[in-house]
């Protein structure tokens, strides 16, 4: 095994499929050494289990001095809310799945992949709505990632931190002014996304969404201007003033970039219309019929699965997981401590001032109310006493439990309490 000297404590290493003990606590064990084949595609439930093993670990590994997160994650959808006598057990039927009530949740987007999923399905909601409703109007919508050249050996914290000084310098002076009137630019939707790759360490980088308005022409029959139908910006021009912007500021923080790669726009027409083929989402694989979106580029980015050669910070803890020695697992352990404290308060999506009221969208909810809410939809199967929850928790019956949850049977879900718990009240 090596491990960088400079900075990065990742290392390069060969996936190993033993797991480790974290992952034994929820009663599942997925695949974690790798992602699966681009053919493939995960069944709901291993979805789950991927995701409550990750949690796990995340629950382990997560350092005590990062902003309080790893009491938050270590309560988080384990300890019920102060005042609270009932544990909620609910089937959602828009989304097929099995839902808590009554517990504490961490909020965390960048260190718990429960909340992480819950909140980024909702913002990607929240996202595409958006540009739906800006197209209605007659607005296009450009997707645009933001890059630099970065090393292996680069410290997180140093190059994320001078990545986002960056970005917000570069939305902000006059020539950001000058560059949002020649474009009619409403607003922007921004979101931080990070990767780690064998050869070049860690990837910080932007997506955003520029919402573009559309010129405006007379209409001779009522007299108004109206905006022009299909109208559809010069993206190569600009890409080009874009690039020149992005280059200029970077290089005060001491960033250089590919010309080709510091900065990619694509019209969400396009992107949207595209079926990545094989492209792996948050837990897993998207399902066959789900299309990769710029919606979900911008908001799920960060919950996807690495490409091959490349890791995502969930992929840190899948190694830990499966890693078959003390060093390997020793090594992705500070990988993921290294990426928690960086990330740290850092705000995964960025709305341009105004722009969600401008667009008609409701006033913006935190992670925190976002991880706690319940659908309005929601099915209550069951309620449990709180001696029957921690026997659920305590007998690593939780992912069953969601999972019978997820079919809507009341019945499934009071066999599973009852296989948890033979000496306490097992039905309603």
């Amino acid at each position: 095994m090596s491990v960088s000297s400079a900075g990065s404590s990742c290392p390069v290493l060969p996936a190993s499929r033993k797991p480790s003990r974290a992952s034994q606590r929820l009663g599942h064990v997925a695949d974690l050494a790798s992602p699966p084949p681009r053919s493939a595609r995960p069944t709901r439930a291993e979805v789950l289990a991927d995701r409550f093993t990750l949690f796990a670990a995340a629950k382990e590994l997560t350092p005590y001095d990062v902003h309080g997160l790893r009491s938050r994650v270590w309560h988080c959808l384990r300890t019920p809310r102060r005042g609270v006598s009932m544990i909620g057990v609910w089937h959602q039927p828009r989304t097929k799945s099995g839902t808590v009530s009554g517990t504490q949740t961490c909020g965390s987007v960048w260190g718990c992949p429960v909340c992480a999923a819950k909140i980024a399905e909702r913002r990607c909601q929240e996202v595409a709505g958006a540009i739906a409703a800006h197209r209605a109007a007659g607005g296009v919508v450009l997707a645009v990632a933001l890059t630099f050249r970065h090393e292996r050996g680069d410290v997180l914290a140093d190059i994320l931190g001078r990545f986002l000084a960056a970005v917000r310098a570069m939305q902000s002076g006059a020539p950001w002014v000058r560059f949002r009137e020649r474009w009619s630019v409403l607003g922007v939707v921004r979101s931080t996304e990070c990767t780690w790759g064998m050869a070049n360490g860690y990837h910080p980088h932007a997506h955003m969404l520029f919402f573009l308005e559309p010129p405006r022409t007379l209409d001779m029959a009522t007299g108004e201007r109206v905006p022009v139908a299909d109208w559809l910006p010069d993206v190569a021009g600009f890409r080009g003033q874009l690039l020149q912007r992005w280059q200029a500021v970077a290089d005060r923080f001491g960033f250089t970039m590919e010309e080709v790669r510091g900065v990619v726009v694509q019209s969400t027409a396009d992107f949207d219309a595209k079926v990545i083929a094989g492209y792996v989402a948050k837990y897993g694989h998207e399902p066959e019929q789900r299309r990769w979106s710029a919606a979900h580029e911008v908001v799920k980015g960060h919950t996807k699965r690495g490409k091959p050669g490349r890791l995502t910070p969930w992929d840190f803890l899948r190694r830990y997981v499966a890693a078959e020695t003390l060093k390997e697992r020793s090594a992705w352990a500070a990988c993921w401590r290294e990426y928690v404290a960086a990330f740290a308060g850092v705000a995964q999506l960025r709305w341009s001032p105004k722009l969600r009221e401008w667009l008609g969208l409701e006033a913006e909810r935190s992670d925190a109310e976002v991880a706690a809410e319940q659908a309005e939809d929601g099915v209550l199967l069951a309620s449990l006493y709180l001696d029957q929850w921690r026997a659920v928790w305590r007998a690593g019956k939780v992912v069953d439990l969601l999972e019978a949850a997820a079919t809507g049977e009341a019945a499934a879900v009071w066999a599973v309490v009852a296989a948890a718990t033979p000496e306490l009240r097992a039905g309603p």
